[in-house]
């Protein structure tokens, strides 16, 4: 049994399950972390965006590999 179907058995979604880099959202590494959600936080999900390192070489300290983020909205 797969991670993906190991995942949706405990109703958790993964939002970085797509190769990034075949859809052509990223140019060239793929993802090494991934963001799984429970399936009521899923809900709140608004993004999910990426960046690829060259975008901050010129900053001090950064990672060579590609980034992700989620914005979610909260509740008031």
């Amino acid at each position: 049994m797969g991670i993906s179907e190991l995942l949706k058995r405990n109703e958790l979604i993964c939002l970085t399950e797509e190769d990034f880099v075949e859809s052509g959202e990223l140019t060239s590494q793929s993802l090494i972390d991934h963001l799984c959600f429970d399936v009521e936080l899923e809900k709140r999900v608004v993004d999910v965006d990426l960046w690829e390192p060259s975008e901050y070489k010129a900053r001090k300290n950064n990672s060579e590999h590609s980034g992700v983020y989620v914005d979610l909205v909260m509740p008031v």
